[in-house]
C-alpha cells in the first residue's frame, strides 16, 4: 500500500492549528528541519518512518 501524503499532510496542518505550533517550533521540539516540515505540508517529499514516528509522539497520536 503506497503512503498517503496528502492525507499526512492534512493531519499534520490539522494538529499544528490544534496545538497552535509554528513550523519553528515543530523543529525545535522534533529535531526535524523546518523547511522538511514545510516540504511535508506542501506534499513535496514523503518524510522517514522515523519522523512520523518523532510526528506522532509530539502529537500524541497514531
Amino acid at each position: 500500500m503506497a503512503f498517503d501524503l496528502a492525507m499526512f499532510s492534512d493531519k499534520l496542518r490539522r494538529y499544528m492549528e490544534q496545538f497552535q505550533t509554528s513550523y519553528a517550533e515543530l523543529s525545535e521540539r522534533t529535531g526535524i528541519d523546518e523547511n522538511r516540515l514545510r516540504e511535508f505540508d506542501k506534499q513535496q517529499t514523503t518524510p522517514t518512518g522515523d519522523e512520523i514516528l518523532i510526528l506522532a509522539d509530539v502529537f500524541m497520536c497514531d
